[in-house]
């Protein structure tokens, strides 16, 4: 499967989970609305009754309905909000439950009225117990398939019954089939052409985040959709950074005719960018041949903080995440590099164009600057910026000493001594022995790590001689 094909299939799955919990909501929102509806309704359906059977009073007529009807609704309604529930059972549970209690509901004094000869009873019920069936498609309006479901629960258990119940009075059974009928299928219309239309929507606006987002990140995309762009300003989070720049590349100007040079420019942006977004990295600045990106920092995460009991758990993903952040960017940083050297073989380019990179891990801020009236920006600080920023310029020297004709990443010494890989790294050493090797604003860093990258024409060259 392509990487095309697979962000197609995350889409459809993102779009249908948003229409499966929107019709949970609106489900466990109708179930509150009969919960009340119900339990009122002892009280406003006593005065009818008691014309046909006198013993009936408000409470006995109430408590019932209170019991049977308004608290499995309101029960049900509740149970809907768990998170923990899978969507698609909650809507099957609606389908079939909320026709099984106002079946029940029609069961108490109502339909034994009607078996003990009365059938003229439910000409003032009939048109509630229309609008009853009608309101759950159209306001709920869910997949055709729980729509199927709903339908046949309420004709297996309300209609059949009732036409049984009404089986000598063929006028009044015709027209509960007519209206049953035609009330029916006027709500599934309704019902559906709502959720197509839900569905529309739903697809525009996931066209429209996945431009966004290469853009902005999915944090901010979200924060913007939600209309809370606040939960991003000075908001920290844990991230990488891998701050990254070509070594040669002003002499590699210099040498080559304009268009060549642009050329390679272009396909070498559009290749850093598909190779970063491919392991889920953003990329927050490009200038010239620089670029700083970041892993984890714009992705749009799910806070926990507040489920007692689980902050131990929490402390123990986040970490596992962290690693597998580290991971993720050094393997992005390879394909990279593979990337890069085809492309160089493919200009045929001469010149001694390396990457010199360096990743730094830590809490880094989000802030929102600028003014709201004109411009403002999402910006990134801290000191893990800085750190990535200042040991990507050390390369330049790094390389002169121990590796000048290859590509090199610096690994900013806490992800050594925090992370563990699960893959084989060539991971070397080198140590600061005086002032004029510090790295710039950090001469407390005595023991630096990095890799290197040997262009396989250059070795194999080497090789040869």
């Amino acid at each position: 499967m392509t990487i095309n094909s697979k962000s197609r299939e995350r889409e459809v799955q993102k779009i249908n989970l948003i229409l499966d919990q929107g019709v949970v909501s609106r489900a466990s929102d109708s179930l509150l609305v009969m919960a009340f509806l119900f339990s009122i309704y002892g009280i406003m359906s006593t005065e009818i009754i008691t014309k046909f059977d006198s013993s009936v009073t408000i409470w006995s007529n109430s408590w019932p309905r209170i019991l049977f009807n308004g608290l499995p609704f309101a029960l049900l309604a509740l149970y809907f909000k768990k998170k923990s529930i899978n969507l698609n059972f909650k809507a099957i549970l609606w389908a079939i439950l909320q026709p099984l209690i106002f079946t029940i509901a029609c069961c108490i004094h109502v339909w034994p009225l009607m078996i003990a000869g009365n059938l003229e009873i439910y000409y003032y019920f009939h048109a509630a117990n229309m609008f009853v069936i009608t309101f759950g498609l159209t306001f709920v309006a869910p997949s055709r398939s729980i729509m199927i479901a709903h339908v046949s629960s309420y004709t297996i258990l309300f209609l059949i019954p009732l036409l049984y119940i009404t089986r000598i009075d063929k006028s009044l059974m015709s027209m509960i089939i007519n209206d049953y009928i035609c009330m029916t299928i006027g709500a599934c219309v309704a019902g559906h052409l709502t959720y197509k239309l839900r569905r529309k929507v739903a697809i525009m606006d996931a066209q429209i985040k996945s431009k966004v987002t290469p853009l902005v990140g999915e944090a901010v995309v979200s924060a913007i959709y939600n209309n809370n762009l606040e939960i991003l300003n000075n908001r920290k989070a844990f991230g990488l950074i891998l701050s990254m720049d070509l070594r040669g590349y002003t002499q590699f100007l210099q040498l080559n005719p304009k268009e060549i040079s642009s050329a390679f420019m272009k396909e070498y942006h559009f290749m850093v960018s598909s190779t970063v977004g491919k392991y889920g990295g953003f990329t927050h600045k490009t200038a010239g041949d620089s670029h700083l990106i970041s892993f984890g920092l714009m992705d749009e995460s799910v806070d926990l903080s507040d489920i007692p009991g689980i902050q131990n758990e929490i402390i123990e993903a986040e970490m596992r995440k962290a690693g597998h952040l580290v991971e993720r960017s050094i393997k992005m940083f390879e394909e990279l590099i593979e990337k890069y050297e085809k492309l160089i073989a493919r200009y045929d380019i001469s010149d001694n164009l390396r990457i010199g990179a360096a990743l730094a891990s830590g809490l880094i801020e989000i802030q929102i600057q600028g003014d709201e009236n004109y411009h403002q920006e999402v910006n990134i600080v801290g000191d893990t910026i800085v750190r990535s920023v200042r040991l990507e310029a050390y390369t330049k020297f790094l390389m002169n000493q121990v590796a000048p004709t290859c590509s090199m990443l610096i690994l900013s010494p806490e992800i050594i001594d925090t992370f563990k890989f699960s893959f084989q790294l060539n991971i070397r050493s080198w140590i600061i022995y005086n002032s004029e090797q510090y790295v710039r604003d950090y001469p407390e860093l005595k023991n630096l790590y990095y890799i290197i990258w040997v262009p396989a024409q250059r070795q194999s060259s080497k090789n040869a001689s």
